[in-house]
C-alpha cells in the first residue's frame, strides 16, 4: 500500500512540475506513450555487426527507428543529422551517445503501447522520412512494452544489432564490461573520452613499463584496433585491444608496473588526453582505470582462462563445443535441414552446427545418436561482446534457403529445446530436451 501511494504522489508531483514548466523532458513512462513522450527518448548505446552494402567497407550511414509494433508504422527516428554520424563503424560498441529521437514525417498513430526498434543502413534521404525501399534493414527487435523499452539492451531477432534507450533527462549508463578473456593478457575493453572534438580524429593508447621510477619500455595498441575511435565525448566498448609488448609469459607478469595514456592526433602533433596512475598489471585486469585529470578512463578486460568458469558464456568457448550425442522426438519435414543451435534468451542464434559442420546422418526421431563429431561455429555476424548469462540449446528443422553458420530467419521448426542453461549447466556437457531426448557435447579447443 505504501509503495502504491508513493507512486501516486510521484506521478502527481511530476505532472505538477511539468505543468509549472509548460512541458519538458519526462522521467516517468506509462504503459502508453504519446509521440511527445517518445520524442523524449534518447539513444544511449548502439552496436551493429551488419548493414553494409559493400562487404569490404567498414562504415555505413546507420539509423534507428521506433516502430508501432501493432500498426507497423514508424513513429520516431535518429540518423546522421541527429548525431549518428559518430557511429559509422560496424563491430564497434558505442556508449554515452545521447542522440535524441525526433518524429517521423507523415501519418502515424498519436500514441503507442507496443514497440519495436528497426535498425537501418540508409541509402535514402533518411530520418525524419520513413524507411525507404532503398534502405537496408539490418534487423528488427521483438515487440516490447514501454517499461522494457528503457530496461537495457534491445537486440534484433537475428542478433545483428542492439541499442540501449533512456529517458532524456536521466543519466546514461556505462556499457557492461566485455566478457573475460581466455588468455592472460592486458587488453583494453573500453575507453571513455570526455573531451569533445568537432571533427574526426586519430587516437593512440600507450603503455609505459616502469622499473622503480624509470620508464624502461613504451609500446602502443595497434592502430587497427582503434580505427573506429574517431570522436570524443563518448564511450567505445568491447575494443579487445591488446598491448603487444606486455605478454603473460613475461616474468612476474602481474607484478609489472605500467602507466596507460590516451592521446589524440592534432594538427600540431599528438596531444595527451589523460593518463592513469602507475599500477601493477594484476591490479588493472578487469578494472576501470581513471585518468588522473578526470578527462576519461580506460577499462581493462577481465581474465577467466578455464572454460565456462566465468558468469557469462563467451563466444570463444561456445565455438569450441563439439556435438557428440543427439536424440529428439519430433520429426523434421523432408524439406528441413536439421541443426543444433545455442540461442540467446532474446531469440537469436549464437553458435550452431549443421551438415557443413559434421551433423549428418541424424534424420530419424526417437533414435539415440552417439559418437558424433559436429563442431559448433559462430553464427555469421556474432562477435565477442558481453557474453550470455543463460542460453537455450535448440534442435531445429530449418527450411529457409540458408544453413549454419547463417543466422536463423523465421523459417524453422523447433524439434526440441532446453532453456536457461547457465555456464555451469553448459559445462556438464549435456541437456535434456523439454520435448524428450537430449543433446550432448564436449569442449575441444580449436587450434
Amino acid at each position: 500500500m505504501k509503495r502504491f501511494i508513493f507512486r501516486i504522489i510521484l506521478v502527481i508531483g511530476i505532472g505538477a512540475l511539468l505543468a509549472s514548466c509548460g512541458g519538458g523532458p519526462l522521467s516517468f513512462l506509462g504503459p502508453i506513450l504519446s509521440v511527445s513522450e517518445i520524442k523524449n527518448l534518447s539513444l544511449d548505446q548502439f552496436f551493429t555487426a551488419d548493414g553494409l552494402d559493400d562487404e569490404y567497407a567498414e562504415t555505413g550511414d546507420f539509423a534507428v527507428y521506433i516502430r508501432d509494433a501493432v500498426t507497423g508504422q514508424d513513429i520516431a527516428c535518429v540518423s546522421q543529422d541527429d548525431g549518428m554520424d559518430r557511429v559509422r563503424y560496424i563491430n564497434t560498441y558505442y556508449g554515452g551517445l545521447s542522440v535524441r529521437f525526433r518524429e517521423v514525417d507523415g501519418e502515424h498513430p498519436d500514441s503507442v503501447a507496443r514497440f519495436q526498434l528497426v535498425f537501418v543502413e540508409q541509402d535514402s534521404g533518411g530520418c525524419p522520412a520513413p524507411i525507404a525501399s532503398a534502405d537496408d534493414i539490418i534487423g528488427i527487435t521483438s515487440d516490447v512494452a514501454s517499461e522494457d523499452l528503457i530496461a537495457g539492451n534491445l537486440w534484433t531477432t537475428n542478433g545483428m544489432a542492439t541499442a540501449v534507450l533512456r529517458v532524456d533527462d536521466r543519466e546514461g549508463e556505462e556499457p557492461a564490461p566485455m566478457a573475460p578473456s581466455m588468455q592472460d593478457a592486458l587488453i583494453v575493453d573500453q575507453i571513455g573520452i570526455e573531451n569533445s572534438y568537432d571533427e574526426e580524429r586519430v587516437f593512440y593508447i600507450f603503455a609505459e613499463r616502469y622499473e622503480d621510477d624509470e620508464v624502461i619500455e613504451t609500446c602502443q595498441v595497434d592502430d587497427n584496433d582503434l580505427n573506429s575511435v574517431r570522436y570524443g565525448d563518448m564511450i567505445y566498448a568491447a575494443l579487445n585491444a591488446a598491448f603487444p609488448c606486455l605478454s603473460s609469459d613475461m616474468a612476474d607478469f602481474a607484478a609489472i608496473r605500467v602507466r596507460l595514456s590516451l592521446w589524440v592526433q592534432k594538427d600540431d602533433g599528438p596531444d595527451e588526453i589523460g593518463k592513469t596512475e602507475i599500477t601493477r598489471i594484476g591490479d588493472l585486469i578487469g578494472e576501470r582505470a581513471e585518468f588522473t585529470n578526470g578527462k576519461g578512463y580506460i577499462r581493462l578486460r577481465g581474465v577467466a582462462i578455464t572454460p565456462f568458469s566465468a558468469r557469462y558464456a563467451r563466444l570463444e568457448e561456445l565455438a569450441n563445443l563439439v556435438v557428440t550425442d543427439l536424440e529428439y522426438t519430433s520429426a523434421a519435414a523432408a524439406s528441413e535441414t536439421l541443426e543444433v543451435h545455442f540461442m540467446s534468451p532474446d531469440g537469436y542464434s549464437v553458435v550452431c552446427a549443421g551438415p557443413d559442420q559434421g551433423l549428418v546422418g541424424v534424420d530419424l526421431p526417437d533414435t539415440a545418436y552417439t559418437a558424433l563429431n559436429a563442431q559448433m561455429t559462430a553464427v555469421t555476424g556474432q562477435r565477442e561482446l558481453f557474453g550470455w548469462n543463460e542460453l537455450n540449446v535448440v534442435v531445429v528443422g530449418r527450411s529457409d534457403s540458408n544453413t549454419c553458420p547463417s543466422a536463423l530467419s523465421g523459417d524453422y521448426t523447433v524439434l526440441g529445446s532446453a532453456a536457461a542453461l547457465t555456464t555451469s549447466a553448459i559445462d556438464t556437457g549435456t541437456a535434456n530436451l523439454e520435448e524428450g531426448g537430449m543433446v550432448g557435447w564436449k569442449y575441444e579447443a580449436v587450434e
